[in-house]
């Protein structure tokens, strides 16, 4: 497992053709239950590299020399300009100009996605990320005492994906309060319709999903979820607001289908190569990105010592450098 990952970092991750621009990076290996290995870890990317990348009509990305832009004659798009202030300002605290949130949105879509469209992002993709890149509900969702799953699941449903502001400063805190209030109970009764496995799939049924093009992807998915607003009697408009205000900080509600709520966010390369559980997540708070990194490393390791262990014990014939190979492996 420590092979592949490692292969996996050198060439995938840190590939010279990965337009993501992985300059550094940082993780940890742990085993889960009866050993089952996985890793965490935090991806540093190059934002001026990627503020330099066009978009052409086909959907790919690369750098253009000055005489390849003329030779397209503005058949692309230059939808990261921005990004490297964006993330400045995110360490700042500082509001973004609407032209940042349009590149932070185009970086998260280009890199990010919860897609099961086949025309989209491919069968085979589609095929793992339904197998192995899903959310199912454990003890583990509710560890600490939590009421309801700690990982959020399911997530809202969206036609666009939407980029969580703090809500804006205001003269007096009762409205502030009284807005947040609204927002809240907004998507409690989404969230309570979305709880309703039967009326999903009444809303998905109507479809046939496996044989949509991108476009029609596109235009249905906002059509089955108009359908479960009007259910949970809430107005598109109300509900982008709820979705687009926090109390502090910045996150982002990733576009979704109704099927899709339950699915990890993957990048579509990196699913295919990996084909395994991959959960990818852009992060806008500094400090939750030193948080992160130095729990894992101090995080306590009695639960991979006892897997240690067994794997020792039941092998007591074997010689001292043959357990060794065994526990490294």
């Amino acid at each position: 497992f420590n092979h592949r990952v490692k292969a996996f970092m050198t060439e995938i991750v840190l590939g010279k053709k990965n337009p993501m621009n992985v300059d550094k990076f940082s993780y940890k290996g742990e085993f889960q239950d009866r050993g089952a290995a996985h890793t965490h870890g935090t991806l540093w990317v190059k934002l001026h590299q990627i503020e330099k990348l066009f978009k052409l009509e086909d959907g790919s990305t690369l750098t253009l020399s000055k005489d390849e832009k003329k030779k397209l004659e503005g058949k692309f798009t230059e939808p990261f300009l921005g990004i490297t202030e964006a993330f400045k300002k995110f360490r700042n605290e500082k509001d973004l100009e609407i032209e940042e949130e349009r590149a932070v949105i185009a970086f998260i879509d280009e890199f990010t996605t919860v897609s099961l469209n086949d025309d989209e992002v491919g069968k085979e993709v589609v095929k793992i990320a339904e197998e192995v890149n899903k959310h199912h509900h454990t003890k583990t969702c509710k560890k600490g005492g939590a009421a309801t799953c700690r990982f959020r699941y399911p997530k809202f449903p969206v036609w666009k994906s939407v980029l969580v502001k703090p809500y804006p400063n205001c003269d007096f805190a009762e409205e502030k309060e009284k807005n947040m209030k609204y927002f809240a109970d907004t998507l409690t009764k989404v969230r309570e319709v979305l709880s309703d496995d039967e009326i999903i799939a009444n809303i998905v049924n109507k479809y046939n999903k496996k044989t949509e093009t991108q476009e029609e992807y596109r235009e249905n998915r906002k059509k089955r979820i108009l359908e479960l607003l009007s259910i949970a009697e809430v107005s598109e408009i109300d509900y982008l607001r709820a979705l687009s205000f926090s109390r502090a900080g910045y996150t982002v509600h990733l576009k979704r289908d109704l099927d899709e709520i339950f699915i990890n966010s993957y990048n579509t390369e990196w699913l295919r190569a990996w084909n395994g559980n991959l959960d990818i997540q852009p992060c806008f708070d500094y400090f939750a990105v030193i948080t992160y990194v130095t729990e894992y490393f101090t995080k306590d390791e009695t639960g991979t010592m006892e897997v240690l262990k067994e794997v020792i014990e039941s092998n007591p014939d074997d010689s001292t450098k043959e357990k060794m190979k065994k526990v490294a492996s």
